[in-house]
Formats: C-alpha cells, sequence, structure tokens
C-alpha cells in the first residue's frame, strides 16, 4: 500500500499502545511542539493528525497536496478549516457523533464541577495568600455551599446530562435549556433561555458550537440578571459573545466566572484577549487553557478509539 505517510503534530505524550498499532500500518514521522508544522515539508503528507494547538486552514492545506484526511480525538472541529476540506476533498477522522463510546469520558464534566467549587469556595485566593503571604486568615475567604443552589445547564447532550446527575447528587436544583431536548423527568426542570438568567445562582455551558448556538449568550441575556450569579463555560468560547461577558463582570452581574475556553484559541495571539487581559488584574475570572478533555485516561482511550477509526478509513480507501 501506498500514500501511508502519517505526521502527527502533537506527539508529547501521545499514547504509546496507539504508537504501536499506528506503526504496523503507516510510515510515522512526529513533531513534539504543534508549531512545528509551519516549518515542515508536507508535500508527502497523507494524513495529519491533530490536538486542538494549532488552526488547519488553508496556508497549511496549501503546503499538504496529497493529504486524504485530518485526524483528531476531538469532538469540536473549530480548529480545522471543514469547507475547505470538503473543497479538496479531505476526510475528517474524529469523535463527533460517536455518542456511545463517548458516554465513558467523563474528564470535562468533572472539571466543570473542580471549577464550581473554585469559585464558590475562593480557594485559589486563599492558596495563594497563604504560600505567597504567609497569612492563615480563613475569615476572609468564606465561601459558599453548593448545596441547595440553582443551577442552570444550557446545552443538555452527553456532557450536559452527565453534570447534572453530579450536580443532583450535591443537593442543588438542576434547570436546563436545550431546544433540540424534550426532558421529562423529576431530576431537572427544563425552561426558557430567559429564565436561565432570571432564576439560577449558577450557569454552566455545554452546547455544541453551531451557527445557531454562535454567540447565542448576549448582552441582553446578561441584562435579565437580577441578583449576581456564577458562571462557567467548558464548551466552546464562541458560545458567549466575550464583550458582553466582560462588561457582566464589570458591573457584577457575574459575581464571579470560570471558562475553559475562549473564541478563536488556535486563530489569535492569545496574550491580547480582552478576557485574559481581564483576569490579570481581577479575581473574578479564572481561565484555564482548555483542559476539559486533557487527561491522561482520556487521551489513552480516545487516541486508540481514533487510530482503530483511521485504520479503518485507510484500509477502505487503499481497496478502492
Amino acid at each position: 500500500m501506498t500514500g501511508n505517510n502519517l505526521l502527527i503534530t502533537e506527539g508529547k505524550e501521545f499514547s504509546s499502545n496507539t504508537l504501536s498499532l499506528l506503526t504496523n500500518h503507516f510510515k510515522i514521522k512526529i513533531l513534539k511542539e504543534s508549531s512545528s508544522i509551519y516549518k515542515e515539508d508536507l508535500t508527502q503528507i497523507n494524513f495529519l493528525w491533530i490536538r486542538l494547538h494549532e488552526y488547519i486552514g488553508v496556508e497549511i492545506l496549501n503546503k499538504a497536496p496529497h493529504l486524504k484526511a485530518i485526524i483528531t480525538a476531538t469532538t469540536g472541529l473549530d480548529c480545522i478549516d471543514l469547507n475547505e476540506c470538503e473543497k479538496r476533498n479531505i476526510q475528517i477522522v474524529s469523535l463527533t457523533n460517536e455518542t456511545k463510546f463517548l458516554k465513558e469520558i467523563k474528564s470535562t464534566a468533572e472539571l466543570t464541577i473542580a471549577l464550581l467549587f473554585l469559585l464558590l469556595r475562593n480557594i485559589v485566593p486563599a492558596i495563594n495568600d497563604v504560600v505567597s503571604n504567609g497569612n492563615w486568615d480563613r475569615d476572609a475567604f468564606k465561601g459558599y455551599e453548593l448545596y441547595g443552589k440553582t443551577v442552570g445547564i444550557i446545552g443538555y447532550g452527553r456532557l450536559g446530562k452527565i453534570v447534572a446527575r453530579y450536580l443532583k447528587s450535591f443537593g442543588t436544583k438542576v434547570l436546563i435549556y436545550d431546544p433540540y431536548v424534550i426532558e421529562k423527568s423529576k431530576y431537572v426542570i427544563q425552561v426558557s433561555l430567559e429564565k436561565f438568567f432570571t432564576s439560577s445562582d449558577i450557569i454552566s455551558i455545554h452546547a455544541k458550537h453551531t451557527i445557531e448556538t454562535h454567540k447565542m449568550i448576549t448582552a441582553d441575556l446578561f441584562s435579565l440578571i437580577q441578583k449576581p450569579i456564577y458562571f462557567i463555560n467548558t464548551a466552546r468560547g464562541e458560545i458567549v459573545d466575550e464583550e458582553a461577558l466582560l462588561k457582566a463582570l464589570e458591573q457584577g452581574k457575574i459575581k464571579k466566572a470560570a471558562i475553559d475556553v475562549i473564541s478563536s484559541e488556535t486563530k489569535q495571539n492569545i496574550k491580547n484577549n480582552k478576557l485574559i487581559k481581564y483576569a490579570q488584574h481581577h479575581d473574578n475570572l479564572i481561565i484555564t487553557p482548555h483542559l476539559g478533555g486533557c487527561c491522561y485516561e482520556p487521551f489513552e482511550k480516545t487516541e486508540l478509539f481514533i487510530a482503530k477509526k483511521l485504520i479503518e478509513f485507510y484500509c477502505s480507501s487503499s481497496s478502492d
């Protein structure tokens, strides 16, 4: 079989079991740093394995005339120019719509709960005050219980359902909004999007990023907030109007926020992002670098799953 050159662009701590499997089918080259792809000769590359760090657009695609498929062990595909790939007949091998398999991947839901407790219990500033300042002042960091709070979950798919189950175990009231789901359950209450912003103590985003959800969280919705809320986004940055989020933080509509995502993560100079600049000088915003699925176990599971999916695609295309 020919045309089996595979470039793995983010090879640091890549699954050894997956690599062993792939070696039986592909000639592999591994880049430790994804940014090296811009210096790499891609003229003979047939398969490109990426994570989330670099944007695969026209600039890179023009350098890879023999590219057959882009492989990513992720559900979101914001880091790929899908329209351009379709024009060039480049296939995408990903976790999109692999619902059955993904039910066992819970790391993003776990991070959501972790971020929620960081907000409620003032854990980060308390640690910094002890370690950096040598203080031992617990009253300065008095927090709030999660028990009894009303939590609104926007997007009631796989992750939204997992987060809802976790939250119910803490004794919360869970509201959900998802126009594509009709939920009849004694554990959650389905409400309108506007109801979320008038009734929730905490709002957590778990929707997919689509044309319909692009910047769906607007200034008008934030204006409905009647008492300061906590806000969490571990989905995609593009779902939220970031200018509106920034203003809601400045105005105190949002008491504290934790976000694991920002818009255009792979297309911009991160240091210039307005939310990051704000967080450098304010303690009511926590930002993490898209850690949702970034755990050893999910990486191992998803990379092995996607490798098998790639091999199936490769073998079928080679036999055509």
